[in-house]
């Protein structure tokens, strides 16, 4: 596997687990409102709501290594390098020092995320 393949499967887990987290999100402000919210609403929501902007390094993340899955661009040794530093400042620093921490203790207590965490891993590591 070349290394944007690596990368591009990356990508691939943390855009499942990026999904899972903001549908989690989305239905609790819902369950806490009593009603529904439009897709349009959550996503406003998810740049105001301070209780949301936990995701926003995590969204930032994705989308800076996304882009270094394009075709167009020639991935560079210290882009991958770069990326490491900033997926362990992420990911795997301590709960109380991590800019995810809702993240953190997701994994702690979650089996379902604590699963998909790992195979982030896994693909961490391919890169």
């Amino acid at each position: 596997m070349t290394s944007k393949e690596s990368l591009h499967e990356f990508n691939r887990r943390l855009l499942t687990i990026h999904r899972v987290l903001l549908d989690r999100a989305r239905r609790g402000l819902e369950a806490e409102s009593g009603r529904s919210i439009a897709p349009l609403e959550f996503l406003n929501l998810l740049r105001s709501e301070a209780s949301l902007r936990w995701l926003q390094p995590l969204t930032d993340f994705i989308v800076r290594a996304d882009a270094l899955t394009d075709k167009k661009y020639e991935l560079q040794p210290h882009d991958v390098a770069k990326l490491k530093v900033d997926f362990a400042a992420l990911f795997l620093a301590p709960e109380k020092e991590a800019p995810l921490a809702p993240y953190a203790a997701g994994i702690r207590n979650d089996p379902e995320l604590r699963a998909l965490h790992e195979r982030i891993l896994e693909a961490f590591e391919r890169i």
